[in-house]
Protein backbone atom coordinates (compact mmCIF):
# COMPACT_ATOMS: atom_id res chain seq x y z
CA UNK A 1 0.00 0.00 0.00
CA UNK A 2 1.21 3.32 -0.74
CA UNK A 3 1.13 5.99 1.88
CA UNK A 4 0.86 9.47 1.72
CA UNK A 5 4.41 10.59 1.95
CA UNK A 6 5.47 8.15 -0.79
CA UNK A 7 2.81 8.65 -3.28
CA UNK A 8 5.10 10.61 -6.00
CA UNK A 9 7.84 8.04 -6.23
CA UNK A 10 6.18 4.91 -7.90
CA UNK A 11 4.66 7.90 -10.25
CA UNK A 12 8.50 8.82 -11.22
CA UNK A 13 9.75 5.53 -11.15
CA UNK A 14 6.68 4.55 -13.52
CA UNK A 15 7.97 7.14 -15.94
CA UNK A 16 11.52 6.39 -15.48
CA UNK A 17 11.18 2.93 -16.40
CA UNK A 18 8.50 3.51 -19.27
CA UNK A 19 10.26 5.76 -20.74
CA UNK A 20 8.21 8.84 -20.29
CA UNK A 21 9.08 12.17 -21.36
CA UNK A 22 9.74 14.56 -18.47
CA UNK A 23 11.66 17.23 -20.60
CA UNK A 24 11.09 21.00 -19.82
CA UNK A 25 9.17 22.70 -22.48
CA UNK A 26 8.73 19.68 -24.87
CA UNK A 27 7.08 21.11 -28.02
CA UNK A 28 6.03 17.24 -29.40
CA UNK A 29 4.53 16.01 -26.52
CA UNK A 30 4.67 18.53 -23.78
CA UNK A 31 5.44 15.42 -21.37
CA UNK A 32 1.49 14.71 -21.43
CA UNK A 33 1.47 11.35 -20.77
CA UNK A 34 3.89 11.98 -17.30
CA UNK A 35 1.82 14.88 -16.45
CA UNK A 36 -1.44 12.43 -17.08
CA UNK A 37 -0.51 9.92 -14.53
CA UNK A 38 0.96 12.50 -11.81
CA UNK A 39 -2.72 14.09 -12.07
CA UNK A 40 -4.36 10.48 -11.62
CA UNK A 41 -2.40 10.03 -8.40
CA UNK A 42 -2.93 13.16 -7.24
CA UNK A 43 -6.04 12.39 -7.23
CA UNK A 44 -6.01 9.04 -5.81
CA UNK A 45 -4.26 11.14 -3.09
CA UNK A 46 -6.90 13.23 -2.48
CA UNK A 47 -9.44 10.46 -3.42
CA UNK A 48 -11.09 13.09 -5.08
CA UNK A 49 -11.87 13.89 -9.12
CA UNK A 50 -12.47 16.93 -10.91
CA UNK A 51 -12.74 20.28 -9.80
CA UNK A 52 -11.40 19.32 -6.14
CA UNK A 53 -8.27 17.80 -7.17
CA UNK A 54 -7.62 20.59 -9.44
CA UNK A 55 -7.74 23.06 -6.75
CA UNK A 56 -5.26 21.43 -4.42
CA UNK A 57 -3.24 19.89 -7.12
CA UNK A 58 -0.21 22.24 -6.64
CA UNK A 59 0.00 22.00 -2.36
CA UNK A 60 -0.43 18.38 -3.00
CA UNK A 61 2.10 17.95 -5.55
CA UNK A 62 4.66 20.29 -3.84
CA UNK A 63 3.77 17.90 -0.54
CA UNK A 64 5.03 15.17 -2.84
CA UNK A 65 8.31 16.72 -4.08
CA UNK A 66 8.97 17.66 -0.34
CA UNK A 67 8.58 13.94 0.78
CA UNK A 68 10.63 12.40 -1.94
CA UNK A 69 13.62 10.71 -0.65
CA UNK A 70 15.28 8.56 -3.64
CA UNK A 71 17.97 5.92 -2.73
CA UNK A 72 21.65 7.25 -3.74
CA UNK A 73 21.17 5.39 -7.09
CA UNK A 74 17.59 6.33 -7.59
CA UNK A 75 18.50 10.39 -7.07
CA UNK A 76 20.09 11.33 -10.40
CA UNK A 77 17.31 9.68 -12.36
CA UNK A 78 14.64 11.08 -10.31
CA UNK A 79 16.39 14.33 -10.60
CA UNK A 80 14.91 15.43 -14.39
CA UNK A 81 11.28 14.52 -13.52
CA UNK A 82 11.27 16.38 -10.03
CA UNK A 83 12.60 19.44 -12.14
CA UNK A 84 10.09 19.29 -14.72
CA UNK A 85 7.40 19.43 -11.98
CA UNK A 86 8.81 22.08 -9.98
CA UNK A 87 9.00 24.27 -13.24
CA UNK A 88 5.01 22.91 -14.01
CA UNK A 89 4.04 24.30 -10.66
CA UNK A 90 5.93 27.48 -11.83
CA UNK A 91 3.81 27.64 -14.67
CA UNK A 92 0.61 26.97 -13.66
CA UNK A 93 0.78 29.70 -10.57
CA UNK A 94 2.67 32.22 -13.30
CA UNK A 95 -0.33 31.01 -15.28
CA UNK A 96 -2.93 31.82 -12.79
CA UNK A 97 -1.20 35.43 -11.60
CA UNK A 98 -1.70 36.22 -15.10
CA UNK A 99 -5.71 35.22 -15.02
CA UNK A 100 -6.48 37.43 -12.20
Amino acid sequence: MVTPTDWLAPVIEDAIRRRLCTRIGCSTCGATDFLTNVQKAIQDELGASGQVAQVNMPLVLAQGLAQLKPSAEKEARFEGPAQFLLYDLWLRGKLGEMLL
